[in-house]
């Protein structure tokens, strides 16, 4: 279900039909989702959206959630100090998430087996 049904808190401007945008709780919670309509590919660039999900990835980081951006089969891992387009993310493929040595945001694909994968919920 659109998180924008599900989450009273979330402002009118997010409805699908005025944003094309829906919004999920995937990934057993761990990530939430801006699915993005391929006829408007940018309009998650555009404010109020980008500002939102910004915000929503610094708090979201804090909870060890991932935010992500798709568009069609193209995934954006959205942090809080950066976004990263990871292309198309095959069906053996994850995304790991996590602060990097330098303190910086980092994201990567890795195989679903991977073993940094075990117990990370920055993992979806």
């Amino acid at each position: 279900m659109c998180g924008y049904l599900m989450w009273e808190i979330v402002p009118d401007f997010w409805r699908p039909d005025k944003s094309g945008i829906v919004i999920a709780n995937e990934a057993n919670g761990h990530r939430i989702a801006f699915h993005v309509d391929e006829g408007r590919p940018n309009i998650w660039r555009n404010d109020p959206y980008y500002s939102g999900i910004k915000a929503l990835a610094v708090e979201a980081s804090k909870a060890d959630t991932q935010v992500v951006v798709t568009i069609g089969s193209r995934i954006i891992a959205i942090l809080p100090d950066t976004d990263i387009d990871m292309g198309i993310l095959k069906q053996d493929e994850r995304i790991l998430t996590g602060r990097r040595a330098d303190g910086s945001w980092g994201a990567e694909k890795v195989s679903k087996d991977d073993p940094r994968l075990a117990g990370a919920a920055s993992a979806a």
